[in-house]
Protein backbone atom coordinates (compact mmCIF):
# COMPACT_ATOMS: atom_id res chain seq x y z
CA UNK A 1 0.00 0.00 0.00
CA UNK A 2 1.45 3.32 -1.04
CA UNK A 3 2.29 5.75 1.76
CA UNK A 4 0.48 9.06 1.54
CA UNK A 5 2.31 12.37 2.20
CA UNK A 6 1.19 14.37 5.19
CA UNK A 7 0.64 18.08 4.58
CA UNK A 8 3.22 20.02 6.62
CA UNK A 9 2.64 23.67 7.43
CA UNK A 10 5.24 25.88 9.16
CA UNK A 11 3.13 28.60 10.64
CA UNK A 12 4.15 32.25 10.55
CA UNK A 13 6.35 32.06 7.45
CA UNK A 14 6.01 32.72 3.79
CA UNK A 15 7.58 29.38 3.03
CA UNK A 16 4.50 27.23 3.75
CA UNK A 17 1.55 28.76 2.03
CA UNK A 18 -1.11 26.02 1.96
CA UNK A 19 -4.12 25.71 -0.24
CA UNK A 20 -7.25 26.77 1.60
CA UNK A 21 -9.17 23.73 0.46
CA UNK A 22 -6.64 21.21 1.86
CA UNK A 23 -6.99 19.72 5.25
CA UNK A 24 -4.31 20.48 7.84
CA UNK A 25 -3.24 17.73 10.22
CA UNK A 26 -1.52 18.96 13.38
CA UNK A 27 1.07 16.79 15.09
CA UNK A 28 2.67 17.27 18.49
CA UNK A 29 6.15 16.12 17.42
CA UNK A 30 8.18 15.78 14.24
CA UNK A 31 8.60 12.12 15.14
CA UNK A 32 4.94 11.59 14.28
CA UNK A 33 5.55 12.63 10.66
CA UNK A 34 6.16 10.19 7.86
CA UNK A 35 9.57 9.94 6.22
CA UNK A 36 8.69 12.08 3.20
CA UNK A 37 7.03 14.68 5.42
CA UNK A 38 10.18 14.94 7.51
CA UNK A 39 12.28 15.49 4.41
CA UNK A 40 9.90 18.16 3.20
CA UNK A 41 9.91 19.88 6.58
CA UNK A 42 13.72 19.82 6.72
CA UNK A 43 13.98 21.38 3.26
CA UNK A 44 11.57 24.12 4.22
CA UNK A 45 13.41 24.91 7.44
CA UNK A 46 16.78 24.99 5.71
CA UNK A 47 15.46 27.36 3.06
CA UNK A 48 13.93 29.53 5.74
CA UNK A 49 17.19 29.55 7.74
CA UNK A 50 19.18 30.56 4.64
CA UNK A 51 16.84 33.46 4.00
CA UNK A 52 17.01 34.62 7.62
CA UNK A 53 20.80 34.43 7.65
CA UNK A 54 20.89 36.68 4.60
CA UNK A 55 18.61 39.18 6.34
CA UNK A 56 20.76 39.11 9.50
CA UNK A 57 23.96 39.70 7.51
CA UNK A 58 22.40 42.59 5.62
CA UNK A 59 21.15 44.20 8.85
CA UNK A 60 24.53 43.73 10.53
CA UNK A 61 26.31 45.57 7.72
CA UNK A 62 23.73 48.35 7.82
CA UNK A 63 24.00 48.76 11.61
CA UNK A 64 27.82 48.83 11.42
CA UNK A 65 27.74 51.60 8.82
CA UNK A 66 25.24 53.59 10.88
CA UNK A 67 27.37 53.26 14.03
CA UNK A 68 30.49 54.34 12.15
CA UNK A 69 28.72 57.33 10.66
CA UNK A 70 27.31 58.30 14.06
CA UNK A 71 30.75 57.99 15.68
CA UNK A 72 32.41 60.13 13.04
CA UNK A 73 29.78 62.85 13.25
CA UNK A 74 29.46 62.91 17.03
CA UNK A 75 31.40 65.79 18.61
CA UNK A 76 33.18 65.22 21.94
CA UNK A 77 31.12 66.75 24.72
CA UNK A 78 32.22 70.16 25.91
CA UNK A 79 32.76 70.74 29.64
CA UNK A 80 29.41 71.49 31.25
CA UNK A 81 30.50 74.88 32.61
CA UNK A 82 31.16 76.15 29.09
CA UNK A 83 27.40 76.67 28.78
CA UNK A 84 27.56 79.75 31.01
CA UNK A 85 29.43 83.04 30.98
CA UNK A 86 31.20 84.84 33.81
CA UNK A 87 27.89 86.14 35.18
CA UNK A 88 26.36 82.67 35.33
CA UNK A 89 24.07 83.40 32.38
CA UNK A 90 23.35 80.55 29.99
CA UNK A 91 25.04 80.91 26.62
CA UNK A 92 22.71 80.18 23.72
CA UNK A 93 25.72 80.24 21.42
CA UNK A 94 29.35 81.28 21.53
CA UNK A 95 30.04 85.02 21.34
CA UNK A 96 31.50 86.30 18.06
CA UNK A 97 35.15 85.35 17.88
CA UNK A 98 38.25 85.83 15.77
CA UNK A 99 38.96 83.01 13.38
CA UNK A 100 38.02 79.67 14.90
CA UNK A 101 37.94 80.70 18.55
CA UNK A 102 35.76 82.82 20.79
CA UNK A 103 36.58 84.29 24.21
CA UNK A 104 34.13 84.33 27.13
CA UNK A 105 34.94 86.81 29.91
CA UNK A 106 34.94 85.10 33.33
CA UNK A 107 36.95 87.52 35.47
CA UNK A 108 34.33 88.13 38.20
CA UNK A 109 33.11 84.54 38.49
CA UNK A 110 34.30 81.81 40.85
CA UNK A 111 35.85 80.19 37.80
CA UNK A 112 37.84 83.33 36.99
CA UNK A 113 38.87 83.84 40.61
CA UNK A 114 40.29 80.31 40.80
CA UNK A 115 42.43 81.05 37.73
CA UNK A 116 43.54 84.37 39.24
CA UNK A 117 44.55 82.67 42.50
CA UNK A 118 46.62 80.08 40.67
CA UNK A 119 48.34 82.85 38.69
CA UNK A 120 49.09 84.90 41.82
CA UNK A 121 50.20 82.09 44.13
CA UNK A 122 52.50 80.66 41.44
CA UNK A 123 54.77 83.70 41.53
CA UNK A 124 52.85 86.61 40.00
CA UNK A 125 51.20 88.11 43.07
CA UNK A 126 52.54 91.58 42.24
CA UNK A 127 51.02 91.65 38.71
CA UNK A 128 47.84 93.52 37.87
CA UNK A 129 45.31 91.30 36.10
CA UNK A 130 43.43 93.19 33.39
CA UNK A 131 41.11 90.38 32.25
CA UNK A 132 40.60 86.62 32.29
CA UNK A 133 38.76 84.80 29.51
CA UNK A 134 37.85 81.24 28.61
CA UNK A 135 38.67 80.09 25.08
CA UNK A 136 36.06 78.18 23.05
CA UNK A 137 37.67 76.48 20.06
CA UNK A 138 35.78 73.38 18.93
CA UNK A 139 38.49 72.19 16.55
CA UNK A 140 41.21 72.25 19.21
CA UNK A 141 38.82 70.80 21.80
CA UNK A 142 37.86 67.92 19.50
CA UNK A 143 41.52 67.03 18.94
CA UNK A 144 42.30 67.33 22.66
CA UNK A 145 39.32 65.25 23.83
CA UNK A 146 40.06 62.53 21.26
CA UNK A 147 43.72 62.40 22.33
CA UNK A 148 42.65 62.19 25.97
CA UNK A 149 40.35 59.23 25.26
CA UNK A 150 43.08 57.38 23.34
CA UNK A 151 45.66 58.05 26.02
CA UNK A 152 43.27 56.92 28.76
CA UNK A 153 42.48 53.70 26.88
CA UNK A 154 46.17 53.06 26.16
CA UNK A 155 46.96 53.23 29.85
CA UNK A 156 44.14 50.88 30.86
CA UNK A 157 41.36 53.34 31.68
CA UNK A 158 37.79 53.70 30.42
CA UNK A 159 37.65 56.53 27.85
CA UNK A 160 33.85 56.72 28.10
CA UNK A 161 33.98 58.05 31.67
CA UNK A 162 35.24 61.47 30.53
CA UNK A 163 37.47 63.64 32.67
CA UNK A 164 36.94 64.92 36.18
CA UNK A 165 38.43 68.20 34.99
CA UNK A 166 35.24 68.72 32.97
CA UNK A 167 33.00 68.72 36.04
CA UNK A 168 34.25 71.77 37.96
CA UNK A 169 35.09 75.11 36.33
CA UNK A 170 38.54 76.65 36.48
CA UNK A 171 41.26 74.98 38.50
CA UNK A 172 39.05 74.51 41.55
CA UNK A 173 39.32 70.72 41.52
CA UNK A 174 43.14 70.82 41.48
CA UNK A 175 43.22 73.73 43.92
CA UNK A 176 41.22 71.86 46.58
CA UNK A 177 42.93 68.53 46.05
CA UNK A 178 39.72 66.83 44.87
CA UNK A 179 41.41 65.06 41.98
CA UNK A 180 43.14 61.74 42.10
CA UNK A 181 45.65 61.17 39.31
CA UNK A 182 43.80 60.11 36.16
CA UNK A 183 45.11 57.83 33.44
CA UNK A 184 45.87 60.71 31.06
CA UNK A 185 47.53 62.74 33.84
CA UNK A 186 45.72 65.94 32.81
CA UNK A 187 47.04 69.10 34.44
CA UNK A 188 46.66 72.87 34.25
CA UNK A 189 50.03 74.44 33.39
CA UNK A 190 51.20 77.90 32.29
CA UNK A 191 52.57 78.79 28.87
CA UNK A 192 54.16 82.14 28.05
CA UNK A 193 54.65 83.83 24.68
CA UNK A 194 54.31 87.25 23.06
CA UNK A 195 50.72 88.59 22.81
CA UNK A 196 50.53 87.98 19.06
CA UNK A 197 51.79 84.42 19.48
CA UNK A 198 49.21 83.80 22.21
CA UNK A 199 46.44 84.84 19.80
CA UNK A 200 47.82 82.45 17.17
CA UNK A 201 47.80 79.59 19.71
CA UNK A 202 44.18 80.32 20.68
CA UNK A 203 43.21 80.08 17.01
CA UNK A 204 45.26 77.15 15.72
CA UNK A 205 47.21 75.62 18.58
CA UNK A 206 50.96 75.57 19.20
CA UNK A 207 53.22 75.69 16.16
CA UNK A 208 55.94 73.12 16.78
CA UNK A 209 57.89 74.40 13.77
CA UNK A 210 59.14 77.15 16.11
CA UNK A 211 60.62 74.62 18.56
CA UNK A 212 64.34 73.95 18.44
CA UNK A 213 65.91 70.59 19.41
CA UNK A 214 68.63 72.52 21.26
CA UNK A 215 66.15 73.43 24.00
CA UNK A 216 66.67 72.08 27.51
CA UNK A 217 64.19 69.24 26.88
CA UNK A 218 64.25 69.08 23.08
CA UNK A 219 61.91 70.41 20.37
CA UNK A 220 58.76 70.32 22.48
CA UNK A 221 56.19 72.84 23.69
CA UNK A 222 57.22 73.97 27.17
CA UNK A 223 54.89 74.47 30.15
CA UNK A 224 55.54 75.43 33.76
CA UNK A 225 53.72 75.08 37.05
CA UNK A 226 55.10 78.54 37.98
CA UNK A 227 53.50 81.58 36.33
CA UNK A 228 56.62 83.59 37.21
CA UNK A 229 58.71 81.32 34.99
CA UNK A 230 56.32 81.57 32.02
CA UNK A 231 56.26 85.36 32.50
CA UNK A 232 59.82 85.55 31.12
CA UNK A 233 58.54 84.37 27.74
CA UNK A 234 55.51 86.68 27.75
CA UNK A 235 57.95 89.61 27.58
CA UNK A 236 59.70 88.34 24.44
CA UNK A 237 59.49 90.28 21.21
CA UNK A 238 57.62 88.91 18.21
CA UNK A 239 59.00 85.95 16.33
CA UNK A 240 58.00 83.68 13.50
CA UNK A 241 59.17 80.56 11.75
CA UNK A 242 61.49 82.69 9.58
CA UNK A 243 62.93 84.78 12.41
CA UNK A 244 63.90 83.46 15.81
CA UNK A 245 63.54 85.67 18.93
CA UNK A 246 66.17 88.41 19.14
CA UNK A 247 66.11 88.60 22.91
CA UNK A 248 64.43 92.01 22.87
CA UNK A 249 61.68 93.09 25.24
CA UNK A 250 58.22 94.46 24.54
CA UNK A 251 57.46 98.09 25.49
CA UNK A 252 56.78 98.45 29.23
CA UNK A 253 53.40 100.05 28.45
CA UNK A 254 52.12 96.98 26.54
CA UNK A 255 49.76 94.54 28.25
CA UNK A 256 51.09 90.99 28.41
CA UNK A 257 49.26 87.69 27.90
CA UNK A 258 49.72 84.26 29.45
CA UNK A 259 47.90 80.97 28.90
CA UNK A 260 46.72 78.47 31.50
CA UNK A 261 46.40 75.27 29.47
CA UNK A 262 45.08 71.78 29.95
CA UNK A 263 48.04 69.48 29.24
CA UNK A 264 47.99 65.68 28.93
CA UNK A 265 51.24 64.40 30.43
CA UNK A 266 50.47 60.67 30.51
CA UNK A 267 53.69 58.81 31.33
CA UNK A 268 56.47 61.34 31.78
CA UNK A 269 60.21 60.88 31.17
CA UNK A 270 63.22 63.11 31.72
CA UNK A 271 63.82 65.53 28.86
CA UNK A 272 67.16 66.38 27.28
CA UNK A 273 68.46 68.49 24.39
CA UNK A 274 68.13 66.94 20.95
CA UNK A 275 64.77 65.22 21.44
CA UNK A 276 62.21 65.55 18.65
CA UNK A 277 59.75 63.15 20.25
CA UNK A 278 59.35 61.56 23.70
CA UNK A 279 62.10 59.06 24.52
CA UNK A 280 61.64 55.31 24.19
CA UNK A 281 60.59 53.29 27.21
CA UNK A 282 63.21 50.95 28.70
CA UNK A 283 63.67 47.63 26.88
CA UNK A 284 61.43 48.71 23.99
CA UNK A 285 62.11 49.74 20.41
CA UNK A 286 58.60 51.04 19.70
CA UNK A 287 56.88 52.24 22.90
CA UNK A 288 57.34 55.92 23.72
CA UNK A 289 56.67 58.01 26.78
CA UNK A 290 53.98 60.67 26.43
CA UNK A 291 55.80 63.76 27.76
CA UNK A 292 59.06 65.00 29.27
CA UNK A 293 60.05 67.04 32.31
CA UNK A 294 63.06 68.14 34.34
CA UNK A 295 61.37 66.26 37.22
CA UNK A 296 59.24 63.40 35.79
CA UNK A 297 58.18 62.21 39.25
CA UNK A 298 56.36 65.53 39.77
CA UNK A 299 54.04 65.00 36.79
CA UNK A 300 51.33 63.47 39.00
CA UNK A 301 51.70 66.09 41.74
CA UNK A 302 49.02 68.73 41.14
CA UNK A 303 50.62 70.95 43.80
CA UNK A 304 54.13 70.89 42.30
CA UNK A 305 56.04 74.18 42.03
CA UNK A 306 59.17 75.04 40.10
CA UNK A 307 59.18 72.41 37.36
CA UNK A 308 58.96 72.34 33.56
CA UNK A 309 56.99 69.94 31.39
CA UNK A 310 56.99 69.39 27.63
CA UNK A 311 54.85 67.63 25.03
CA UNK A 312 55.52 66.95 21.35
CA UNK A 313 51.92 66.72 20.11
CA UNK A 314 49.59 69.69 19.71
CA UNK A 315 46.59 67.45 20.52
CA UNK A 316 47.90 67.07 24.08
CA UNK A 317 47.28 70.77 24.76
CA UNK A 318 44.11 72.84 25.07
CA UNK A 319 44.61 76.59 25.75
CA UNK A 320 41.56 77.05 27.97
CA UNK A 321 42.30 80.33 29.78
CA UNK A 322 44.06 83.50 28.69
CA UNK A 323 45.13 86.13 31.22
CA UNK A 324 45.87 89.71 30.21
CA UNK A 325 48.02 91.47 32.82
CA UNK A 326 50.44 94.30 33.54
CA UNK A 327 53.75 94.18 35.35
CA UNK A 328 55.63 97.49 34.98
CA UNK A 329 58.91 96.11 36.30
CA UNK A 330 58.94 93.18 33.91
CA UNK A 331 62.21 94.38 32.36
CA UNK A 332 63.96 93.05 35.44
CA UNK A 333 64.97 89.41 35.23
CA UNK A 334 61.97 87.37 36.44
CA UNK A 335 62.31 84.70 39.14
CA UNK A 336 63.88 81.45 37.99
CA UNK A 337 62.14 78.17 38.62
CA UNK A 338 63.55 76.82 41.93
CA UNK A 339 64.30 73.45 40.40
CA UNK A 340 66.62 75.11 37.88
CA UNK A 341 68.65 77.11 40.41
CA UNK A 342 71.28 74.41 41.21
CA UNK A 343 71.91 73.72 37.51
CA UNK A 344 72.19 77.43 36.69
CA UNK A 345 74.54 78.03 39.63
CA UNK A 346 76.79 75.19 38.49
CA UNK A 347 76.77 76.53 34.94
CA UNK A 348 77.60 80.04 36.19
CA UNK A 349 80.47 78.71 38.28
CA UNK A 350 82.01 76.80 35.36
CA UNK A 351 81.51 79.75 33.01
CA UNK A 352 83.10 82.17 35.49
CA UNK A 353 86.17 79.95 35.92
CA UNK A 354 86.51 79.63 32.14
CA UNK A 355 86.29 83.38 31.62
CA UNK A 356 88.86 84.04 34.36
CA UNK A 357 91.24 81.57 32.75
CA UNK A 358 90.91 83.32 29.40
CA UNK A 359 91.50 86.72 31.00
CA UNK A 360 94.64 85.50 32.75
CA UNK A 361 96.04 84.19 29.46
CA UNK A 362 95.43 87.54 27.77
CA UNK A 363 97.12 89.79 30.36
CA UNK A 364 100.58 89.80 28.70
CA UNK A 365 101.82 93.16 27.34
CA UNK A 366 101.12 93.70 23.67
CA UNK A 367 104.80 93.34 22.65
CA UNK A 368 104.87 89.94 24.32
CA UNK A 369 101.76 88.69 22.65
CA UNK A 370 103.97 86.89 20.13
CA UNK A 371 107.08 85.55 21.87
CA UNK A 372 110.22 85.83 19.76
CA UNK A 373 111.77 82.65 18.52
CA UNK A 374 114.98 81.59 20.17
CA UNK A 375 117.92 81.77 17.78
CA UNK A 376 120.31 78.86 17.58
CA UNK A 377 124.12 79.34 18.04
CA UNK A 378 124.81 78.20 14.47
CA UNK A 379 122.55 80.92 13.09
CA UNK A 380 124.37 83.57 15.13
CA UNK A 381 127.75 82.30 13.87
CA UNK A 382 126.73 82.47 10.21
CA UNK A 383 125.46 86.02 10.62
CA UNK A 384 128.71 87.04 12.35
CA UNK A 385 130.82 85.61 9.48
CA UNK A 386 128.73 87.45 6.88
CA UNK A 387 129.31 90.72 8.80
CA UNK A 388 133.06 90.13 8.95
CA UNK A 389 133.22 89.77 5.18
Amino acid sequence: EEEEDDEVVVLGTRMAARPVAEEVVEVSSAADLSGKAKEKLLAQLMAQNKELMGVVESLSVQVAHEKKAAGESREPARPGYWRRDGQGRKLEEDPPGRGRFALVAIGESAEGQSVARRFATAGMGDAEIVSIARCHNDQLWREFATCRSKLTEKRGGDPSTGSRHDALPGVEAEENGHLATDFACERYLFHGASPRTIDAILDGGIDFRLSLPTGAMGACAYFADQSSYSHNYCCMDEHSAESRPTGGRLPASQDLKMLLCRVLLGECARGRPGLRRPPLKPHSSTLLYDSVSNAPHEATNYASRGFMFGVFDNAQVYPEYVLVYRKPDYRAQPPVAPALVPALQAFASVTSAHVQHMLNNNRRPSHQSKPSKKRSSSTRSRRANRSAR
